[in-house]
């Protein structure tokens, strides 16, 4: 390979592994093609106050004032590039890992009871390094399960719908204070069917939670992306898995 291709090759590759880190700008000049340059898409369905678009200049066709309690909530079909192995290691008896994830920005004064001291915590997950380092003895264990590995990170999560189902989830990551005055909870729903109708949304303990409403016309969206994503495709996947 001559040199100079070698420097086209660098330089792409240091392109791509900036395109997705934007430090400030508008959301449509940097994670749309309107940016002109290689971007990162947003593969999130979302919702939010006027005052949270106007505030990080966000598009103006998610604002809905229906939402209460939160900022804004935002729902995505998160594929893992490793997938779930079965059938004694045959690569090609495996399933691709998804997670349904749902990520909360409220106001860092929402009374929520916190599980620990920790301003900001996050979950080991595939393909990252700590996600195979596992403890083997106290100490270690002891900050292993202060990650929410074998308790609660941060804080309990559930929701109740209006037609009685309810559903506990965990906590993948949260920061406390990740712009001033607003604490951001990412959450894994599990791929489960999700509700259709209103949503209140609980994060705490049964004494003592933050309650955030997701309107309708959010679920309904939510709905469709997840079986797009999710429910679709996997039972093809299934298929599949069962006629090798």
């Amino acid at each position: 390979m001559s040199r100079s291709a070698m420097a086209a090759l660098g330089a792409a590759a240091l392109l791509t592994a900036y395109a997705g880190l934007a430090l400030a700008g508008r959301y449509e000049e940097v994670f749309t093609e309107k940016s002109g340059r290689a971007y990162t898409p947003d593969t999130n369905i979302w919702i939010y106050t006027q005052s949270f678009a106007d505030r990080f200049d966000m598009p103006r066709k998610w604002v809905n004032n229906d939402l209460k309690g939160a900022y804004a909530v935002a729902y995505r079909v998160q594929k893992f590039p490793v997938g779930l192995r079965y059938m004694a290691g045959d690569p090609d008896k495996s399933m691709p890992d998804r997670r349904c994830i749902l990520d909360v920005f409220v106001s860092s004064d929402a009374p929520i009871p916190w599980a620990s001291e920790d301003t900001a915590a996050f979950l080991p997950e595939p393909p990252d390094a700590s996600f195979y380092v596992l403890p083997s003895n106290t100490s270690d264990r002891k900050a292993r399960e202060r990650l929410g590995v074998a308790s609660p990170l941060g804080i309990r999560s559930w929701y109740k719908s209006e037609g009685g189902a309810s559903s506990l989830f965990y906590v993948r990551r949260y920061d406390s204070n990740v712009y001033p005055g607003v604490t951001y909870v990412s959450m894994n729903l599990g791929c489960g069917t999700p509700p259709r109708t209103l949503v209140h949304l609980f994060l705490g303990n049964r004494v003592k939670a933050h309650e955030i409403t997701l309107p309708k016309h959010f679920l309904q969206r939510l709905n469709s992306e997840w079986y797009r994503k999710s429910r679709g495709p996997a039972i093809g996947e299934y298929k599949r898995l069962m006629e090798k």
